[in-house]
């Protein structure tokens, strides 16, 4: 990005993102620089990190990096999923299948019932008792 700016106030959070910035029209280290510094440290609650950066580091910013540990920017690498967020992340998976799984057991149950069959409406039935069965203990295995 172009711009006519050299400097911005950065403020990041925690884990290193920026969550807002302001113009700095003042070179670091002035009196100037920082009144905007301190501005910046008023304006954002959740602020970790309030710092004077570059026009291109501002660039690196927007384009989603985030401040490592030296103060500068670098990739963004997401977290690893906690246990507990894969077991969701299972459950969840598991309940979609078996919902897909009753849907067209449904289905079938219907055409059965509609073409008067009542033997494929018992294996129906059946199998949708062993499929609920089979979902529950999958579920509680997940717990």
């Amino acid at each position: 990005m172009s711009t006519n700016v050299d400097y911005y106030v950065a403020v990041f959070d925690a884990d290193g993102k920026r969550v807002g910035s302001i113009i700095c029209d003042y070179k670091p280290g002035t009196d100037k620089a920082q009144a905007v510094l301190e501005k910046g440290k008023t304006l954002f609650a959740n602020a970790a990190v309030v710092e004077i950066i570059s026009a291109a580091d501002f660039d690196a910013y927007l384009s989603g990096m985030v401040r490592g540990s030296d103060g500068k920017p670098v990739a963004y690498v997401a977290p690893e999923p906690t246990e507990a967020e894969k077991k969701e992340a299972q459950r969840a998976a598991l309940t979609a299948e078996y919902n897909a799984e009753v849907a067209s057991l449904k289905e079938s149950l219907t055409t059965a019932a509609l073409n008067g069959d009542t033997d494929t409406e018992a294996e129906i039935k059946a199998e949708y008792t062993e499929l609920t069965e089979s979902y529950k203990e999958e579920l509680e295995a997940l717990k």
